[in-house]
């Protein structure tokens, strides 16, 4: 996980990293998917697949980032919580850096 913003709309966007080793691209096709989960204040707000983030693979290769923004805009305040593969099927050395929360303002 890298961080949590707003970009220029103040939609929430997600900046993902690999900050461990490669993995095989199977995981792309995986079935359930490997997914980031959002909340906001708490509460769930959306599921979004590894092969929907990251269609070009990039997050394969240590050390590989992407964004993703949502549709979503902020209008006040909250809090945003990111977890990267709640199941923890990735193949990692370092499950503790999955999660991440930012409080946001418009």
């Amino acid at each position: 996980m890298a961080d949590i913003f707003l970009d220029h709309r103040r939609r929430v966007a997600v900046r993902v990293e690999n900050q461990g080793g490669s993995f095989s691209p199977d995981i792309y096709r995986a079935h359930p998917p490997v997914q980031i989960h959002l909340l906001m204040n708490g509460r769930s707000w959306a599921y979004v697949p590894l092969s929907f983030l990251d269609p070009a693979g990039k997050l394969r290769q240590p050390g590989g980032s992407i964004i993703w923004t949502s549709d979503y805009i902020l209008r006040e305040a909250a809090e945003i919580t990111v977890v990267v593969d709640e199941g923890n099927r990735l193949p990692e050395a370092n499950k503790n850096n999955n999660t991440l929360a930012r409080r946001l303002s418009p």
